[in-house]
């Protein structure tokens, strides 16, 4: 990770561990967090909402258009013989 100067007056780039970065102020780091634990925590917290079916635009859009927690199977007409077979 490269932090750039502010201005064109300083010169060269600092180079930072991403650890580093991602510790604590009180740790010496930056206080960044980390972005793939804070993306992992974003998308269950998602996946939260889609469980507990919250009432919300967005829940209930993604409910009626993927119907999540059916488990249908359905042979359409355009649809192979062998999956017409196995559904």
């Amino acid at each position: 990770m490269f932090w750039k100067a502010s201005n064109e007056s300083s010169v060269g780039d600092c180079q930072v561990a991403w650890e580093k970065a991602c510790c604590d102020k009180q740790d010496g780091g930056l206080g960044i967090k980390d972005l793939h634990t804070q993306n992992l925590c974003l998308l269950l917290k998602y996946l939260h909402k889609i469980v507990t079916k919250e009432d919300t635009p967005w829940v209930r859009w993604i409910l009626q258009q993927y119907k999540p927690f059916e488990r249908r199977f359905e042979a359409l007409p355009s649809h192979t013989n062998a999956w017409k077979t196995l559904a």
